[in-house]
């Protein structure tokens, strides 16, 4: 038991100078890198760290796409009777597909601001002729307009 927490004793006390003998390792080693080809050592160093900086960062990436890897096993479908799990792999693509073209599609052909007055005043790409007056807090709202689109609209003052 002694020599356990002996051992981990000198551990806790090298942990905490790990970083700067690393640095005082990778110093040398630029050095003697520097002096066998007559480079500069500090260049050297900056591209020693530039690597052991990527490798830790792809390290971390390798190591949380290891964990997500694998594919959809089930979903739960929210159905006018109450939630339905499905696992048969063609109904789950089925559903993802109708979700997806549902999520990515909102706002075609019905949004408020594709049409009437607010079509005319802010154009289809954003460069209508009342787009300015809308950044300034002058535009004057047509009435009719819903409320969440005024509230919309008054946030881009």
């Amino acid at each position: 038991m002694v020599l356990i927490t002996g051992i981990i004793t000198r551990y806790k006390k090298l942990k905490k100078r790990a970083y700067d003998e690393r640095l005082n390792y990778q110093e040398a080693l630029a050095q003697a890198k520097a002096d066998a080809s007559d480079s500069d050592a500090l260049k050297i160093l900056r591209g020693i760290q530039h690597r052991e900086h990527k490798k830790r960062v792809y390290q971390q990436l390798r190591s949380s796409l290891k964990s997500q890897s694998g594919s959809t096993t089930k979903i739960h479908v929210r159905t006018p009777g109450g939630i339905k799990e499905i696992t048969q792999m063609a109904t789950m693509e089925n559903y993802i597909m109708t979700e997806n073209e549902r999520k990515f599609h909102q706002t075609e052909g019905w949004s408020p601001l594709l049409q009437g007055q607010l079509a005319k005043d802010i154009g289809l790409l954003g460069d209508g002729p009342k787009v300015d007056d809308i950044l300034k807090g002058q535009y004057k709202i047509p009435p009719g307009t819903p409320p969440v689109v005024q509230r919309w609209l008054d946030t881009l003052k």
